[in-house]
């Protein structure tokens, strides 16, 4: 793989190519952009470019060639002049495990080995992966070493929320903005490298929502239809929930959030708090259930919706909810998103939002 390999966001790897062209490589950069788009794939390919020992010049810059050993170390993980840190978690003194957080002594190790001369390659690359997790000490040492770059040595900060590092740091790099990728681009690509119906592929590539490597994992996964039906399958229950079956379906809501997490790419922050993700990507699933259905009721076929690849018998899976259910069940979900957002009780939270919605409909 090669940066011309990378699935979208042409702007930010022309720029990148350019500057392996040019010789024109800033000391720090900050790749911005949601998860699932590539930042840290993308990281790395350019740390491949930059030190490739057959680089390939083409009419945008220079790439790596992918075959020297350059190349194959860094692929490997083993050159010891590509370094990518993530997010650990520690246990305090009561040995109770702490978030997960990226700690000024791994930015000491950083600093100090950033001193050293290259062992193998042109530069020294240092890649930071969910950057905004740093504390406040390892961030204050990032930005020493900003200050005083060494030669020959490129640290690149990867995050989806560029508000949540400090502006010193920001203000010290150059910011790579990476986006979401249309659904056709994302379509190509699962045919050409996993030889996927046409068909099977644009169904995946709107199921991730502009999310490259989410669609590759749903490619690879062989029981995402069987966890989309059971999406189906609840959304069917709530709609018709009795109160003394929210605890129930509270519990089934993370449960399927648990199934997602093991089909999608894993990242640091997922280990962090686990019930909570799993109950936000069990909301998120439900609300494209929900999504889906207002789309059909719109008049939309249901073949295009992005959850009817799953269906065995397509044309015989359409329930007709009522749109004032479907449309409490969003808000009712939507206010528990927020909520969890806010570090709300996970269970309490999806209880209560269920109840109110249950209420709502005249239940008792």
């Amino acid at each position: 793989m090669a940066l011309k390999d990378i699935v979208g966001n042409e702007g930010a790897i022309r720029l990148l190519k350019m500057a392996c062209a040019k010789g024109k490589v800033a000391h720090a950069y900050a790749f911005c952009g949601p998860a699932h788009v590539g930042k840290r794939t993308t990281a790395v390919q350019f740390a491949k470019a930059l030190n490739c020992l057959n680089q390939v010049a083409d009419g945008e810059g220079v790439d790596s060639c992918d075959i020297c050993q350059s190349c194959k170390h860094i692929d490997s993980g083993t050159s010891l002049d590509v370094q990518v840190i993530t997010p650990t978690a520690h246990q305090d003194e009561h040995e109770e495990v702490r978030a997960l957080s990226i700690r000024v002594d791994n930015m000491r190790r950083m600093r100090s080995d950033a001193m050293l001369s290259a062992r193998h390659s042109r530069f020294k690359v240092y890649i930071i992966d969910d950057a905004e997790l740093a504390t406040e000490e390892a961030a204050n040492c990032i930005l020493k070493t900003l200050e005083e770059p060494a030669h020959n040595v490129v640290i690149i900060l990867i995050t989806t929320n560029q508000m949540a590092l400090p502006r010193t740091v920001i203000s010290r790099c150059q910011v790579v903005r990476f986006g979401l990728v249309p659904a056709h681009k994302i379509t190509e690509a699962l045919v050409n490298r996993f030889g996927m119906e046409s068909y099977a592929a644009t169904l995946c590539a709107k199921l991730s929502k502009g999310r490259p490597g989410l669609a590759f994992a749903f490619a690879k996964s062989e029981s995402i239809k069987d966890t989309i039906n059971e999406a189906k399958r609840l959304l069917e229950h709530i709609i018709v929930a009795e109160p003394v079956e929210v605890i129930k379906l509270s519990e089934r809501i993370i449960a399927l959030g648990a199934s997602l997490s093991k089909i999608l790419p894993s990242s640091s922050a997922d280990a962090a708090e686990p019930e909570r993700k799993h109950a936000l990507r069990g909301i998120d699933t439900l609300l494209g259930c929900i999504r889906d259905n207002l789309a059909i009721l719109c008049g939309m076929q249901a073949e295009h919706t992005m959850t009817h690849f799953a269906e065995e018998a397509p044309k015989q899976h359409i329930v007709h909810y009522e749109p004032r259910c479907l449309i409490r069940l969003t808000e009712a979900l939507m206010k528990a998103r927020r909520a969890l957002m806010l570090n709300a009780n996970v269970q309490l939270t999806l209880e209560v939002s269920l109840l109110r919605y249950v209420y709502a409909n005249g239940r008792n």
